[in-house]
């Protein structure tokens, strides 16, 4: 969570750094970087390598007339950062963090078969998760799958209507 209201910071800042007045800019940019350094620190590569690549595509975006060569190099570097880091982190680092999502998946799934209707309820899902956690899983309050998570929390029905809520509201927001 605390990587999320970071990647949200990085766009508020660099959405701020482009509209205000040069005056203001240094510490725009310092907000950036902290926010960056927050994403890193949650430990979270997902996080990490999603902040990193939006963040070299808006860049792109922005400045696709203006991009000078010094720019372009800047871009790619960013682009290169996730291999970078899975380099850094290791390939098995990344295997075991996979193999434990598709256990979180499979513990969701039975959350969601046992409570079809009605789901576990709002932030029901760490204490449903420990009777359908699926051995050799690891402990999790969050089913990592936003879909699955909202499924075994507010049964079918409730998942499908926040699923249309927020689809919705990316095709007006589109």
């Amino acid at each position: 969570v605390a990587a999320i209201f970071c990647i949200v910071a990085l766009f508020v800042g660099m959405a701020l750094y482009q509209s205000q007045a040069h005056k203001h800019r240094p510490i725009i940019l310092l907000g950036t970087v902290l926010a960056l350094c927050g994403v890193g620190l949650s430990r979270s590569t997902g996080a990490l390598l999603c902040a990193v690549v939006s963040l070299a595509l808006v860049l792109g975006i922005i400045f696709k007339h203006q991009m000078s060569a010094h720019r372009k190099t800047i871009m790619f570097a960013l682009l290169g950062l996730p291999v970078f880091l899975i380099g850094f982190r290791g390939c098995e680092a990344l295997q075991i963090s996979s193999q434990e999502r598709l256990l979180n998946w499979q513990g969701a799934w039975g959350i969601i078969e046992h409570h079809f209707l009605t789901g576990v309820g709002p932030g029901g899902f760490s204490a449903a998760y420990e009777m359908f956690r699926p051995m050799g899983s690891n402990i999790t309050r969050y089913a990592h799958s936003f879909p699955l998570q909202l499924t075994a929390e507010l049964g079918l029905l409730g998942g499908l209507m926040a699923l249309t809520f927020y689809g919705a509201i990316l095709v007006q927001w589109w």
